[in-house]
């Protein structure tokens, strides 16, 4: 039993299977060079990270805006206990951090105060009253 032949190359975009009238692009490897070529006069771009067109302007480095802010979510969430250690450890070691987390909680409060303090009288209330 031989093994099985490798499954052609065909391009995310356009569906072609690669030959030497369409090789695969240098730049984008999941597309062909005709594919490639035609995006850039449209205004488009392709997203590596997920496979798909998007706008010129919503692309970073890489990846699009929307895959980049999902993977950060998903970094957010699988390495929370890590962020929040690395936080804590910096907000009692800079005094630069621990100022600017300061002032920022100031201007919230000034900007909010009223309202923060109406729920939590509002919540008082009715902790006494035995509603909550």
């Amino acid at each position: 039993m031989g093994r099985k032949p490798k499954a052609a190359w065909r391009c995310a975009l356009c569906s072609t299977y690669a030959s030497e009238a369409t090789p695969r692009s240098k730049y984008k490897r999941a597309l062909c060079e005709d594919c490639y070529d035609s995006l850039a006069p449209r205004g488009l771009a392709w997203c590596s990270k997920g496979g798909h067109r998007v706008r010129v302007t919503d692309m970073r480095q890489r990846w699009c805006r929307a895959c980049h802010r999902t993977s950060q979510r998903e970094r957010r969430t699988r390495c929370r206990e890590a962020i929040e250690a690395h936080r804590k450890q910096r907000y009692h070691t800079d005094s630069d951090f621990r100022a600017r987390r300061l002032q920022s909680g100031r201007a919230w409060r000034a900007k909010h105060g009223d309202t923060f303090n109406m729920e939590r009288r509002i919540r008082r209330k009715q902790r006494l009253w035995g509603l909550a």
